[in-house]
């Protein structure tokens, strides 16, 4: 009996050091109430990313600790939503079969149809020069306005009204006003005067005025 008890006590603590062993090698990274994710789990899911992000999960650990606490926060939420039987709803299950067709397509080109597709970089420098247009972005830029309208029926009384006030706001922004107080304050255009008369980012060919990208591109 003390024998048995003795080799059942050095199996138990064998089993105990493999354990202890396998943690070691093998970290918990994260734990919620029903998943585990270690170190080999967390390393797979990395591998799965672009080169780019794989660099930077690399270099800022921090951000290794974000996508695990992402991964362990998805998967709890999608466990409640699995136990709420969601997944088995016809529009969920559709939308589903239409990502898994996707990620099906868009891994079988890179990694069959496109893998043994090798391109010299002389082949690359010539489809560049031969199409060195497409690869060209047109001037962008950043733009505010105050607009102050003049109706379309408007005589020359109206007409002449509306300039005075563009002229006066003209002449107090020469006297060093904040361009977006005034914006808010004078422009006719409530959307964009509610955010200092934010444009956002013009190209050309973008706006229904040639004349307004005329003189907004030759600014400084």
């Amino acid at each position: 009996m003390t024998i048995r008890i003795m080799v059942l006590m050095v199996v138990f603590w064998g089993l105990a050091a493999v354990g202890a062993f396998a943690e070691e090698i093998n970290p918990v990274v994260g734990k919620d109430n029903a998943v585990t994710l270690r170190e080999s789990d967390l390393k797979r899911l990395i591998s799965y990313q672009s080169p780019e992000v794989q660099k930077k999960l690399q270099e800022e650990p921090e951000h290794r600790v974000n996508l695990a606490r992402q991964l362990l926060t998805t998967n709890a939420i999608a466990a409640k939503a699995r136990n709420a039987g969601f997944d088995k709803k016809p529009e969920v299950m559709e939308q589903l079969g239409y990502l898994i067709d996707q990620f099906l397509a868009q891994e079988y080109l890179v990694k069959i149809v496109t893998a043994s597709v090798v391109v010299s970089e002389s082949e690359l420098k010539k489809y560049y020069k031969e199409h060195e247009p497409e690869f060209l972005l047109p001037e962008k830029i950043k733009a505010r306005h105050i607009f102050i309208e003049v109706s379309k029926d408007a005589g020359p009384e109206g007409k002449a009204k509306s300039l005075s006030r563009a002229e006066g706001v003209r002449q107090r922004l020469k006297t060093g006003e904040d361009f977006a107080k005034l914006a808010q304050e004078t422009s006719d255009d409530a959307d964009t005067a509610r955010k200092g008369g934010e444009l956002g980012v013009i190209s050309p060919g973008k706006t229904n005025s040639e004349e307004f990208e005329k003189a907004a591109f030759s600014l400084k």
